[in-house]
């Protein structure tokens, strides 16, 4: 629409439908993400294009950090169905620097889905760029099928792809408001980039003081949550690093675990507030608990009398 002159390509429409289509409207499908903003990138034929695009998208997050975000983007992760294959980090200069691109977008707090080769390949052995590139902020992502299989033209390494996502017989958008079949290891890369974006979207407000204060460290805890996330299967074991596939709830399990862990230390619960007080009809109880499960709470008056009995599921928040 508009001054938007990007190439109408299936391969773009499909990936940015999984991230983030909108949800629970009746229409077609349901994206990773139901409201989120997507900065897209064309052309993508050349190593020096996607570098740019990496450049630009580091450009608006330092501005964004550096500002407040009074200027820039709150840039988390960045999504990349493609690669080069048989290339190795020190294949050459330009390859190197890509791998120094993603080190530098990680102090900044961006995070990088990329897609392990569409072959069955071990990628240490044959190479494949950039998932053999070395850097924390990378997640290398593999292609699994409904049956929590990884597919068998999907590449595998259990020390360089990270771990697997559902790609196989995806179901996405298509150019002129249609819907099709999607798959590859392409389709598995953005269900791991959108999730990157919505475990950032949690209501952690600890998470959003570290987010402001040292953006790497929060890149570093949801990357640990997706990896610990996942859930662990038989048919991944010696082919990715975590031997599972992405399990969205596992990983805003582990995010909430690793916020509320640095607050309790070695307690379970923290009671953190009770208003009003003095009360006569209706009060307000805030705490903080590890985990999710349900907790039994009582309330006593100042004689000791037990005037309130429940059971309680705390919100998925930091604080209930």
């Amino acid at each position: 629409k508009g001054n938007d002159d990007h190439p109408q390509d299936f391969h773009g429409t499909g990936t940015a439908g999984i991230l983030g289509a909108k949800g629970n409207n009746g229409l077609g499908v349901s994206g990773i993400n139901w409201n989120v903003k997507i900065l897209l990138f064309s052309p993508m034929e050349y190593t020096y294009h996607v570098t740019e695009a990496l450049e630009y998208c580091m450009d608006l997050r330092n501005k964004y950090n550096s500002s407040g975000g009074s200027e820039g983007a709150f840039v988390v992760a960045t999504s990349l169905s493609l690669g080069v294959p048989s290339a190795f980090p020190e294949s050459s200069v330009e390859l190197g620097m890509w791998c120094e691109l993603y080190d530098e977008a990680g102090e900044l707090g961006i995070l990088n889905a990329v897609a392990a080769p569409n072959a069955n390949v071990d990628i240490g052995l044959d190479g494949d760029m950039p998932s053999l590139c070395p850097g924390i902020s990378i997640i290398s992502v593999t292609n699994s099928d409904r049956s929590d299989r990884k597919v068998i033209d999907a590449g595998y390494n259990a020390e360089f792809v990270d771990l697997a996502a559902p790609g196989d017989e995806s179901y996405t958008t298509d150019l002129r408001s249609e819907y099709r079949e999607f798959g590859g290891c392409s389709a598995s890369t953005p269900h791991v980039a959108g999730a990157i974006g919505l475990l950032y979207s949690l209501p952690f407000e600890d998470f959003v003081t570290i987010i402001n204060n040292d953006p790497s460290k929060a890149a570093l805890l949801v990357r640990e949550a997706i990896m610990e996330g996942t859930e662990p299967l038989s048919t991944l074991e010696n082919v990715t690093v975590t031997g599972g596939r992405l399990d969205l709830f596992g990983s805003m399990e582990k995010l909430r675990e690793k916020i509320i862990a640095d607050q309790l230390g070695d307690k379970d619960l923290e009671l953190l507030g009770l208003s009003p007080n003095p009360a006569d009809r209706e009060v307000t109880v805030t705490f903080r608990s590890r985990q999710l499960q349900r907790l039994h709470a009582d309330v006593y008056n100042l004689l000791g009398q037990r005037i309130y009995s429940a059971q309680v599921i705390p919100e998925f928040g930091a604080e209930s």
